[in-house]
């Protein structure tokens, strides 16, 4: 049997000859088509031999790098954490400097209002007429009289007191006022 008779095996004559039909529709398109290329694959290339003394180099190479890379990082974030404190700072004496300038405006107002106060209170003083008095003339001197003697006295006598209650007869003496109500 060959290939066709395998294909067709089962199939009446009409269907054979549709089948037949497509199948050569097939190769026809398929001639007609450009071949399909496949895409080039690059050759690998052999790895690099590298010898010790040389692969001791790259390392010492690498190890000195990441000591610098890493000096470089430290001294970069010190700059940087320098930079904000100052920052911090220069914030901190704004906000005081804020803070003292109000405190002191506050203050001169307090000491203008009292200033204030104290010179109305001058003026109201001195637009005030004063009675001007002329001193009295002064009565005449006369010759010192030799000190007369005091009369002595005796202490003055104590003032009779109320006699204390005791709080027995005070609590009475307050019903007995509360009974008259």
């Amino acid at each position: 049997m060959s290939k066709e008779e395998e294909l067709f095996e089962g199939l009446d004559q009409g269907e054979k000859n549709e089948a037949v039909a497509d199948n050569d529709d097939i190769e026809k398109y398929l001639k007609d088509e450009e071949p399909i290329e496949k895409p080039k694959t690059k050759p690998k290339k052999a790895k690099r031999v590298v010898d010790e003394a040389t692969k001791a180099r790259l390392r010492e190479q690498l190890k000195k790098g990441r000591e610098t890379s890493a000096r470089n990082r430290a001294e970069k974030a010190l700059a940087k954490k320098i930079a904000k404190e100052d920052e911090m700072k220069a914030r901190a004496e704004k906000i005081s400097k804020y803070h003292d300038d109000n405190n002191k405006s506050k203050k001169m107002k307090e000491e203008n209002e009292s200033l204030r106060k104290r010179l109305e209170e001058l003026e109201k003083r001195i637009s005030t007429p004063k009675e001007h008095t002329t001193p009295a003339p002064a009565p005449p001197k006369k010759e010192k009289q030799p000190p007369k003697p005091k009369k002595v006295m005796p202490p003055p006598t104590p003032k009779p007191t109320a006699p204390v209650m005791t709080d027995a007869q005070r609590s009475r003496f307050l019903l007995a006022q509360m009974k008259g109500f």
